[in-house]
């Protein structure tokens, strides 16, 4: 619970005072990476890597890299700037709620907690097994 209030406090201390960057980031890095261990987060995450995606994975970078590269060749670079911005803001949300979630559990509903909720993309169930979306209503 300490961990959070301090993040929480990184977050909001560039408001108050002048705070050097680099160490905000740094320190943010360290304390994500500590929160991460919270056992509460590791109750629902396990995380492992079969041979296959390890092997898929120089594929998918190399296909991300390739989009890029086309996206910023033929469509205007504010354009692509801006959606990038979008998604990495959206990204940014995301990991900022899914940090803080440990700590305000205990004043969600029960059910909130503990009901998985799978959806699959619709469509592409056979073809696209690997793509379906795990989460829990407290998370959103």
């Amino acid at each position: 619970m300490l961990i959070f209030i301090f993040m929480l406090g990184l977050t909001l201390a560039p408001l108050v005072v002048k705070v050097n960057p680099n160490i905000n980031v740094v320190l943010t890095a360290c304390l994500t990476c500590i929160s991460k261990v919270h056992p509460e987060i590791m109750k629902y995450v396990q995380e492992t890597m079969s041979n296959e995606h390890a092997m898929r994975f120089p594929l998918a970078g190399s296909a991300m890299l390739l989009s890029q590269f086309l996206l910023f060749k033929f469509l205007a670079k504010d354009f692509v700037s801006a959606v990038l911005t979008c998604c990495f803001f959206v990204l940014g949300i995301v990991a900022f709620s899914v940090t803080l979630l440990p700590a305000i559990n205990q004043f969600l509903p029960k059910h909130w907690n503990n009901d998985l909720i799978v959806w699959h993309v619709p469509y592409f169930h056979g073809m696209l097994y690997f793509v379906s979306f795990l989460f829990l209503i407290s998370w959103i």
